[in-house]
């Protein structure tokens, strides 16, 4: 496959179902990610894994126990400018099916 191939089949997931998600499918899919980059190659990744039951109990633990993550860097660019602004969130409100 091309990079363009790849670019044009790139989508983004806003709806899940409950399906389970085999622990071979997982291990597969973060072998593969373990090879994307990062802008500047930061590497800002931290990995936790939860299946089955113990997905189950963290579900339950975010629902009883909620907040806000911090990210340790700027994701989002301050004082976007329009358009770009705009098309951000009307964007990021799509959902694809």
């Amino acid at each position: 496959m091309h990079v363009t191939q790849a670019v044009q089949k790139r989508s983004s997931i806003r709806a899940f179902t409950d399906q389970p998600v085999s622990n071979a499918l997982i291990h597969e899919l973060i072998e593969g990610a373990s090879r994307a980059p990062s802008g500047g190659n930061v590497q800002p990744w931290q990995l936790y894994v939860f299946n089955g039951d113990a997905m189950v109990r963290f579900k339950q633990h975010v629902r009883e126990n909620p907040r806000r993550e911090t990210p340790g860097y700027a994701i989002y660019p301050e004082n976007l400018k329009e358009p770009h602004r705009s098309a951000r969130f009307e964007v990021g409100g799509m959902v694809c099916a």
